[in-house]
């Protein structure tokens, strides 16, 4: 596993193989953390990313954001399964 860590605080952690990013990785973005498949530093693909208050959104990722399906479990217990775009409910 390898760390880059970014002027603005994040820090992005994934395996390398033979040079190259190999796998899933983790993305540390101040109260929550983004782990999944990966490309170019930021989530890409299915993922899982929790924050902090316990809130927690399983699903698909397009660079860094959650668009595609996916739900968000609410850390008081709703919760919201649907489509999204850019962080935000479609």
């Amino acid at each position: 596993m390898s760390a880059t860590d970014f002027e603005n605080g994040d820090r992005y952690e994934v395996a390398y193989k033979d040079g190259k990013k190999h796998g899933s990785g983790m993305y540390i973005q101040g109260e929550r953390v983004t782990e999944g498949d990966s490309a170019d530093y930021r989530a890409d693909g299915k993922g899982v990313r929790t924050w902090e208050n316990g809130d927690r959104y399983e699903g698909d990722i397009k660079s860094g954001k959650m668009s595609g399906f996916g739900i968000l479990y609410h850390a008081a217990g709703k919760k919201y399964e649907g489509y999204w775009i850019a962080d935000e409910p479609y």
